[in-house]
């Protein structure tokens, strides 16, 4: 099993992107409210150091995303 805590700031694309994954029947999907997550200080460090060293070909914008999977 894998999990993902993504964190997207606008709210329209994140419910788009909800409804697109609500049709994958092999996932579940829980929405927790920013109070419900603990974040160890590690984690937030090793987060920090990620994004610190992370080069522009790391970083994928959502747009694209949406077009190459046709997400509207």
């Amino acid at each position: 099993m894998a999990q993902f805590l993504l964190n997207i700031s606008d709210k329209s694309k994140a419910e788009k992107l909800f409804e697109f994954l609500s049709t994958l029947n092999y996932l579940s999907i829980e929405a927790l409210s920013e109070e419900e997550i603990n974040i160890s200080e590690d984690e937030k460090g090793l987060m920090i150091s990620r994004f610190d060293n992370a080069k522009e070909k790391d970083f994928t914008d959502l747009d694209d995303i949406m077009k190459k999977y046709n997400i509207k």
